[in-house]
């Protein structure tokens, strides 16, 4: 049977690894065994701690090879599992790192390596990814703009899930209460974040857009901002501060998230339940799955027209125009989008003096989620047939076959939008 390395987020509470784990579950002979095109998978999980864990193939910890990333160990990986073919999920501009790695060993060469890549800007590095042998991107936007930033090879979109046995909606009330917020918060509108605490997601804004909308809207009493936030090892926020620098720390409620393990999903789609609107003031998305995760509990969405949220979220929420554009730092320069802040705050008049309004958009999101094309089997069986259209593991194989019933045996760059 073939055998995949996949290096990512594993065993940890981060969107990544809820990627990881849903292609994966699809793809390994022993998670899937109805599977027609199985795999043997190793994880080299990025964030794992090398706790145990319920999951039916093998994961090891990537910071036993000195970096968070897992590239100190990828070369010891190889020569453990001896893969047919490697999966990187990352960032565009982390890729070069691995494939100097595999370069430096002729044995390692031409062993074909396949992306799982979030792009979330503009001025995507699309040359950093010219060695893997398949792209599969998450969203369109992604996939055109690594092809503007000069990647050349083929290319494959398929988008993250959303598991609609946990997220789903649930009483307001009751959830509240479960979650822990006082008594003063149970009937009161809450405009909720959920997200990782870095620079990207500019949980600046979301403070500030909120305090812009309280004070202007007479500071009602019954108005609440809760920012659900993962902590991380970058650069952050103290949004506590912020939140007394613009008047609104009586408004504040903040969770801090348990660093890599974050609350159990159940806890988290509570969480999401709680809030009457939830938003996000990011300047771009991979593919944004807190976003799904709020919509499939019938939460209505503030989100900015840019990345994978302009894209696939767009018919279904209040979309807020981006007024100009910022790049990411840490040498990333990703072009992100800034929603525009007067209509940020329009937005919010009009949610909370409006019920129908909320009403129809939470009916919107949940009609978004509820395709079936986000169901984590379908993801898994998208990312499965890229795949298998390149013949990638089947290398001492013809490379015509039959894949269930159809024929398999296409041009590389066919498989390229």
């Amino acid at each position: 049977m073939r055998k995949l390395l996949w290096v990512g987020d594993a065993g940890c509470s981060s969107g990544f690894a809820k990627g990881t784990h849903g292609v994966c579950d699809y793809l390994d002979y022993r998670a899937n065994p109805s599977n027609p095109n199985p795999w043997d998978i190793t994880l080299l999980g990025i964030n794992y701690r090398g706790d145990p864990h319920s999951y039916p193939y093998p994961m090891y910890a990537a910071m036993p090879g000195g970096d968070p990333f897992g590239v100190g160990r990828l070369l010891w990986m190889c020569d453990l599992v001896k893969p047919d073919a490697i999966v990187v999920q990352q960032d565009p501009w982390n890729f070069p790192a691995y494939f100097r790695q595999l370069k430096s060993v002729p044995e390692y060469v031409d062993i074909p390596v396949i992306g799982f890549v979030a792009v979330d800007g503009l001025n995507c590095r699309g040359t950093d990814l010219n060695d893997l042998t398949l792209a599969v991107f998450w969203s369109n936007f992604g996939e055109v703009n690594a092809r503007l930033g000069g990647y050349t090879g083929p290319s494959a979109v398929v988008p993250l899930g959303v598991d609609l046995d946990v997220y789903q909606p649930g009483d307001r009330l009751e959830a509240r209460k479960r979650v822990g917020l006082p008594e003063k918060c149970w009937n009161a509108f809450i405009v909720g974040n959920v997200n990782r605490n870095q620079p990207r997601k500019r949980m600046d804004l979301t403070v500030r857009y909120f305090a812009q909308w309280w004070l202007g809207a007479g500071k009602p009493k019954d108005a609440f901002l809760y920012l659900h936030l993962a902590p991380t090892g970058e650069f952050s926020y103290d949004v506590k501060q912020l939140a007394s620098y613009y008047g609104i720390f009586s408004r504040l409620i903040l969770m801090d998230a348990e660093p890599f393990y974050g609350v159990n999903e159940p806890s988290l789609a509570d969480t999401y339940r709680c809030f009457d609107v939830q938003v996000t003031t990011t300047q771009g998305e991979g593919d944004g799955l807190t976003t799904k995760e709020g919509m499939a509990c019938g939460i209505p969405q503030v989100l900015p027209d840019w990345s994978a949220l302009g894209e696939w979220a767009r018919d279904y929420a209040f979309m807020i125009h981006c007024s100009s554009t910022a790049a990411t730092i840490g040498r990333v320069n990703a072009i992100g989008g800034i929603a525009d802040e007067q209509d940020f705050v329009a937005a919010l008049v009009e949610l909370y003096e409006n019920p129908e309004t909320r009403e129809e958009f939470s009916r919107r999101a949940l009609s978004c989620v509820r395709q079936p094309k986000y169901r984590w089997p379908a993801v898994g069986r998208g990312f499965s047939d890229a795949v298998e259209q390149l013949g990638i593991g089947h290398e001492n194989e013809s490379v015509g076959r039959e894949v269930d019933g159809r024929d398999t045996a296409v041009d590389r760059e066919a498989v390229s939008r």
